[in-house]
C-alpha cells in the first residue's frame, strides 16, 4: 500500500509563530463558515440507478471548532424488492481523518460495517468481523470529496474499503476514483463543490445529481 506524502514543519513556540497560527486557524475557520453558509449546511443529491431505481443523498458538513468538524453521509435507494440504506459519518481533526464509521443496510438488515478509529498515531479498522492496523496518516477521504476538490491529488482514502484508492484527473474539474473492487467513479466539480456523480451499483449505472 502506498503512504501518502506527508509536508511536517517543527513546532515554534516564538509569540510571532504563535500569532500566526492563531491568524490562520481563524481563517480557515471563516472560510469553513463561508462556504458552509454559501452552499447550505446540507447537500443534496438525487440518485437515478439506471432505469430501475431511484433515491436521494445527502451530505453534512458539522463545524465542532476550528480544524475540525464532521461530515454525515445519508443515502437511501430503492429498487426493485430491494431498498438500500447508506450511512457514513467521519471526524476531522487537525486536517486529519480522526474516525469514521460507514454501514449499508438492505431491507433494514445490515449487510456492511466499517470502523476506522486513529488511537496511538495507528488507525485500528474494523470491517465486518475482520480487524487490521494502518500506519499511514489520512488527510482526504470519499467523504470529502462532495465539498471538496481533489485537486492534485493522487490517492483517496475510502472509508468504506479502509483502503487508499488511486484518483486520476480526467479533464478539468473531472475526476475518476478507482475502487478496490473494481468499478470506477467519476465526480465533476463547479466552484469546488461536487455537482454530479456517476458510478455502478449491481450491475447498473448510477447517477447522483446536486439538487441543493
Amino acid at each position: 500500500m502506498k503512504s501518502q506524502n506527508w509536508n511536517c514543519t517543527s513546532i515554534n513556540h516564538s509569540p510571532t509563530s504563535s500569532v500566526k497560527r492563531l491568524i490562520l486557524a481563524i481563517i480557515f475557520f471563516a472560510f469553513g463558515i463561508y462556504s458552509h453558509q454559501a452552499y447550505g449546511s446540507i447537500l443534496h443529491y438525487e440518485v437515478k440507478v439506471g432505469f430501475i431505481g431511484s433515491g436521494k443523498l445527502s451530505v453534512e458538513r458539522i463545524f465542532h471548532g476550528i480544524n475540525d468538524y464532521s461530515l454525515k453521509i445519508e443515502g437511501d435507494v430503492k429498487i426493485p424488492f430491494k431498498k438500500i440504506r447508506y450511512y457514513t459519518l467521519s471526524r476531522f481533526v487537525e486536517s486529519r481523518l480522526s474516525n469514521s464509521d460507514v454501514t449499508k443496510h438492505i431491507n433494514g438488515e445490515l449487510k456492511d460495517k466499517t470502523t476506522v478509529r486513529f488511537q496511538q498515531s495507528v488507525y485500528h479498522i474494523q470491517i465486518d468481523d475482520k480487524k487490521s492496523q494502518l500506519k499511514d496518516e489520512v488527510s482526504y477521504t470519499v467523504a470529502q470529496l462532495y465539498y471538496r476538490e481533489p485537486k492534485g491529488i493522487e490517492q483517496i482514502f475510502s472509508e468504506k474499503f479502509a483502503a487508499f484508492c488511486p484518483m486520476v484527473s480526467k479533464s478539468p474539474g473531472v475526476y475518476e476514483l478507482r475502487l478496490p473492487d473494481g468499478i470506477r467513479s467519476e465526480y465533476h466539480y463547479a466552484h469546488g463543490i461536487c455537482t454530479y456523480v456517476r458510478t455502478r451499483l449491481m450491475g447498473q449505472t448510477v447517477e447522483f445529481k446536486l439538487s441543493s
